[in-house]
Order: C-alpha cells, then structure tokens, then sequence
C-alpha cells in the first residue's frame, strides 16, 4: 500500500486501501468501514468510485479509522478538501499546502516538476539559456524575459532547473539547458502544466496590448463542425506542432524565446441528432 503522499486524489487512496485491507482480511467490507465512520455502506462505495464526496463530518473520522500519523493526517484532510473544491484560487493554495506538506517528509522531485510547469517563466528561463550566456548575472537574466521577472524569481526558475537536472555548465561556466527530461511525477507534472497553460493563456492576452503586431501573430476562428472533423483538426494542430519543432532544431542561431499556444475549445453544448 502506497503512502497517502503519492496522491493526488483522496478517493483513489481509499479504494487501494480499501481493496489491500479486503485482501488482507475477509471481514473487511464496505459496510465494516461505514459503521467505523457511521455513514451509508453504499454511500461509501460510490465515494472510492468517484460518484460521490465524503461529506465534511466524516472527514476526520475516516482519518481516525485510516490511522494515519500527524502530518499524514493533516495531508489527507486538505487532499479532500483540494479535491472537493470548485475554486480556482482555493485549489491553487490548497495545493501548494500539499506540496509543502509533501516537501517535509523529502519528497521534493514531484514538487519541484510542479514548479517547473507552474512558475511560467521557468520553461521561458530554460529556453533562454541557450543562447544567453549566464552564470551568475540573476539581475540581466530577470531582466530579459517579457514581462520582466524579479531577481528572486530567476533565482528560483535556475534553482529548480538544476535541481531537475535542466540545466548544466558548459566548458565556459555559463549554463546551458541539458538533455535531461521529466520521467517522475506524471500526475504532478500534468497538474503542473495546466496551471503552466493557463498562464501562458494570460501572456498571450497581455501580449496583445503590450507587443506590437510586427513582433506577434495573434489570429482566431470560429466554426461549427462534428466530433470526428475535430479529430482531424487535433491530428492537424499535432503536425503543426512537430514541423515547428522540426524547424527550430535545425535553426543554427537563435536570438529570442517565443511562446506559441495553439487551443481548440467548444463554445456551445453538442446539438443532438434529430
């Protein structure tokens, strides 16, 4: 059974334990845990199948029942109620509670992956770095990205990299991003890169009053089409993608960072067939 740690969905944590307890013991079911925490047995087991939410007051109690120490305790309290939440403000500082709690007991990789997704100018900071010479010069690096980033901020964008593995000195002593990629963490990661989209979402509308046309290509269209020639466009925007890729690689010199979003998103509910 895996540490109430390693996730970050409360009810996949019950049903582990519940299925490694029922393997473990014939007597364990869902209506044993129900009367421990004195809810309804089907109630239960429509929670650790995600149709349902454990209700406030059997929170704590399913905590008692779980055993869990101090801190895993106080861990899976706030999972529930990261989870549970419909804020965006609340689940961001929820989550952070959950990487500082997931940080105290030396399980930094996965919160250092969030960072380098959630902190935007980190991916940026990387990105630079191959073709700005930096070793030490925090003040010059915060001041090339757009918008401009606080000292503190590099700092902490070239601590994570290195921490990551990101980043290594070249023979010269200036950092250079490293072929080093991000294996761990999947669930993390993917948290990580929503909050990394948002905000590049963000940059792109500021960009349009604070970047002249000649130095950006912001377009937009709106269409009506099926599911299946949604499909199509997706595989389309994925080609598009890799060419792009292709293109930069084989660039030999490179001058500035750019950011490229490409987004498909529906704007009404799916008409029925008549």
């Amino acid at each position: 059974m895996e540490s109430v740690f390693n996730y970050l969905e409360y009810r996949d944590y019950l049903k582990d334990h519940f299925e490694s307890q029922k393997a473990d013991h014939s007597y364990f079911s869902f209506r044993y845990v129900a009367s421990k925490i004195g809810i309804d047995a089907s109630f239960y087991a429509k929670v650790i199948s995600r149709q349902k939410h454990l209700g406030e007051s059997s929170i704590e109690l399913l905590a008692d029942f779980l055993g869990l120490q101090k801190r895993e305790r106080e861990y899976f309290v706030t999972l529930v109620h990261f989870n549970r939440t419909k804020s965006s403000e609340a689940e961001k500082e929820l989550f952070s509670k959950l990487i500082s709690l997931k940080n105290s007991c030396g399980k930094t990789i996965e919160s250092n992956t969030y960072r380098y997704f959630s902190d935007w100018f980190t991916v940026p900071v990387r990105e630079l770095l191959t073709h700005f010479d930096f070793a030490d010069n925090y003040s010059e690096l915060a001041k090339k990205l757009i918008p401009q980033i606080s000292e503190s901020e590099a700092k902490r964008a070239i601590k994570t990299l290195i921490d990551l593995k990101l980043i290594s000195k070249d023979e010269q002593g200036f950092f250079r991003p490293s072929e080093s990629i991000l294996t761990t963490g999947d669930q993390w990661k993917s948290r990580g890169i929503r909050e990394f989209q948002r905000q590049m979402i963000e940059r792109a509308s500021e960009a349009l009053d604070t970047i002249a046309p000649a130095e950006r290509d912001i377009s937009s269209v709106t269409i009506s089409t099926s599911e299946s020639c949604l499909e199509s466009i997706r595989e389309k925007l994925a080609n598009v993608r890799r060419e792009i890729l292709e293109m930069v690689s084989a660039e030999p010199v490179v001058d500035r960072v750019y950011q490229i979003n490409l987004q498909v998103f529906p704007l009404s509910t799916v008409e029925e067939s008549k």
